[in-house]
């Protein structure tokens, strides 16, 4: 068979193709208004050309282009496509939103479904502005207004993306900046409202660790940095998992605090220590939502802190080379000698190091004595004899997480 180019019509749930060849190519070619006017009215209804959403196939250089509106992209769109227009296995097939306002009747059933977005922009004076211009927003638009509401809660959040994925088109985001492609919009807020609503309760998490990274955001017409904050819990199960993930303005002691919360009230509990870097309020906010639970300086961000002091790069690897030998220990005792040695050897490179390590000794062993209870110094760190994978005693790595192992699994009794 031989490929064809075409055009397509998505109506009331059936992809409507019509491949193209020949004398209809020099005829119609790829223009949809021409060529709807030749299709019957049990096709068209008597609507326009540019009432329902639409695309056209294209081949060019052994390739098969595929013009089409964004609420069409979807994961399986591509398979339909090959078969209805003869395309071949090894024929290359890209997809490409064109962006087009072919969209009357998606259009006419949210103005049904009455969905007002208006409410979630925080500047009135941007809102009324939109509302003059009768702006119509596209499904990522309006679900990463919801996201930047600062005035609705997360109930109101995720009320709102439910309502979206019900009443607008789903469509997908191709990759842009540093940020992968969304194949399918709907699946993505789908999956973030699982994670945002994901139940805790199921095992406790005596481990905790939450940082955060900054990114940069388009937000009102202007690009700036949002922090992006995660929490990972270790389970006494022995897996870890990805417990919350949100954004956030700045690094603000309001914000860890709301987030920390978030954890606590999805039912995150059993908390022994949380590992952060040495943020102040972040420090102010783990103390009042886990009280009890000792705090831990990551390793990773003091390690880089140290070799920061140094002036030259071979003083900064040589920084970082002394004490990566110190944290890969896993004996207590050994691990706090080796630190002061370290810490006399690294102040004959950078005394502005030295000292600030001097300072966080505290709080970079804390896990020592988190680890191993008193008067029982060779006492494993999980009651059953030691997390499974490990031998007995051994100390977690509390710069950054790390992978425990599976739970033991039961061996058949079986001959």
């Amino acid at each position: 068979m031989t490929a064809k180019r075409g055009m397509f019509w998505y109506v009331d749930g059936e992809l409507l193709c019509f491949p193209v060849s020949g004398a209809e190519v020099d005829t119609v070619g790829n223009n949809h208004r021409r060529f709807w006017k030749t299709l019957p009215y049990s096709l068209t209804g008597g609507m326009p050309y540019n009432y329902f959403p639409c695309g056209r196939i294209e081949l060019r250089h052994g390739k098969a282009l595929v013009y089409l509106h964004p609420t069409l992209c979807t994961p399986k769109i591509d398979i339909r496509i090959r078969h209805a227009f003869s395309l071949p296995d090894e024929m290359q097939l890209s997809l490409k939103a064109d962006g087009s306002r072919h969209d009357r009747s998606i259009q006419k059933k949210q103005e049904e479904k009455k969905l007002d977005i208006y409410r979630f922009i925080d500047s009135r004076d941007m809102r009324e502005h939109l509302q003059k211009l009768n702006y119509s927003f596209t499904t990522p638009e309006a679900a990463f207004l919801v996201y930047r509401c600062k005035a609705a809660t997360l109930e109101e959040r995720i009320a709102a993306w439910r309502e979206i994925i019900d009443t607008m088109p789903n469509c997908a985001m191709s990759e842009r900046l540093n940020l992968e492609a969304i194949p399918d919009f709907h699946q993505f807020l789908r999956d973030y409202i699982d994670l945002q609503e994901r139940d805790l309760s199921g095992t406790s998490f005596p481990y905790i660790w939450v940082d955060a990274t900054y990114v940069k955001c388009r937000d009102g017409g202007h690009v700036s940095s949002c922090a992006l904050v995660t929490a990972i819990g270790a389970g006494a199960d022995g897996y870890r998992r990805l417990l919350g993930l949100d954004a956030i303005d700045t690094e603000s002691y309001a914000g860890w605090l709301a987030f920390l919360r978030s954890l606590r009230e999805r039912g995150a509990s059993g908390v022994l220590c949380v590992t952060s870097d040495a943020h102040e309020g972040l420090r102010r906010a783990i103390e009042e939502v886990f009280p009890g639970a000792a705090w831990q300086r990551c390793i990773v961000h003091l390690m880089r802190n140290a070799a920061s002091c140094a002036p030259t790069r071979q003083k900064r690897a040589a920084v970082l080379a002394i004490l990566h030998a110190v944290f890969d220990e896993r004996d207590p005792a050994l691990v706090r000698e080796l630190y002061h040695l370290a810490c006399g050897e690294i102040a004959g490179i950078c005394p502005r190091a030295a000292g600030l390590l001097e300072d966080a000794e505290a709080d970079a062993l804390a896990y020592l004595v988190l680890a191993l209870p008193q008067n029982q110094p060779n006492a494993p760190l999980y009651p059953a004899g030691g997390a499974p994978g490990s031998r007995p005693g051994a100390l977690p790595h509390f710069g950054r997480p790390r992978y425990l192992g599976p739970p033991p699994r039961a061996r058949s009794t079986a001959g």
